[in-house]
């Protein structure tokens, strides 16, 4: 499940949201994305991707893989989402962190970097 569901989170990623950060834990998963404009060859854009529909897609998307590698037809997902906006560099660097330490604080690695379902861009700038 974990797999399905990172690949579904990154294959948007420069495509219609850009992905700071993201991990996949076997009862959850956290994402920090900005959404990108509909026009990105507009620098003052005021439209963007849809948070929403980007992330029904996401659960749409890893659920059917899921349930055809396991040959059922099932929800996966729950319907409610939990979003918020970031709204400064400090918000910003703590969220990071917080998705990228998300594995260590529940025991199954050391350090983030060893856990297989994370996928951070770097730092949150």
């Amino acid at each position: 499940m974990t797999a399905h569901a990172l690949d579904a989170i990154r294959f948007w990623d420069t495509k219609r949201w850009t992905v700071h950060a993201a991990v996949v834990m076997p009862d959850h998963a956290h994402a920090l994305v900005r959404p990108l404009p509909l026009d990105t060859t507009d620098v003052t854009a005021r439209e963007f991707y849809s948070l929403p529909e980007l992330t029904k897609s996401v659960k749409g998307y890893s659920a059917r893989a899921i349930n055809r590698r396991q040959g059922r037809s099932e929800a996966l997902w729950q319907d409610e989402g939990y979003d918020r906006i970031v709204r400064n560099d400090r918000e910003l660097e703590e969220t990071w962190g917080y998705i990228r330490f998300n594995p260590v604080k529940a025991g199954f690695v050391a350090e983030p970097e060893l856990y297989q379902w994370l996928y951070s861009a770097g730092r949150a700038d």
